[in-house]
């Protein structure tokens, strides 16, 4: 009669090993599941696009200005609970310095699902220096409102040029 090895491994450790294997494949089913659900951003209409843009034009005037407290103002009500003013100012200053001091901005592509969306804007500064940025935003009730701005190199279409 073949005999079958014991686990070397305490009875707890198996235990723990299955508990965990168990955790992480509940996890990876939950993320699929959510994925699925989620609806995908697609090309914005010209009106999502042109609502998108203005607040993103609207923050960057105000930016230029000077005027952080109203640049604040189109930012969305989670950045609110995060930054005050004075940190939000002091984030914008020390992160993305070429957007207050921007001369030029170029929009490229927008996404939108109806309540997230995302818009490729290009900056130019004094000295010529672009960098591309992709801005997300949310949809609040009083409006579109700006949820981060991350430095990009790449658009949707991976022609960094098109936006």
């Amino acid at each position: 009669m073949l005999a079958v090895p014991e686990c070397s491994r305490p009875p707890v450790l198996r235990l723990y090993a299955t508990s965990l294997l168990g955790a992480l494949f509940l996890v990876a089913c939950s993320c699929l599941i959510i994925a699925a659900e989620a609806p995908a951003l697609k090309e914005s209409t010209p009106a999502v696009k042109s609502a998108l843009t203005d607040v993103i034009n609207e923050q960057t005037a105000a930016f230029r200005a000077n005027d952080y407290a109203k640049a604040y103002t189109f930012a969305a009500k989670g950045l609110h609970g995060t930054f005050t003013v004075d940190k939000f100012e002091q984030m914008v200053k020390a992160g993305y310095p070429i957007i207050p001091a921007s001369k030029d901005t170029e929009f490229g592509a927008a996404l939108d699902d109806g309540e997230s969306g995302v818009v490729f804007v290009r900056f130019t500064d004094p000295a010529g220096k672009r960098q591309l940025f992709r801005y997300t935003l949310e949809h609040e009730p009083d409006g579109w409102k700006i949820t981060g701005v991350i430095e990009t190199e790449d658009t949707p279409s991976g022609d960094p040029t098109s936006a």
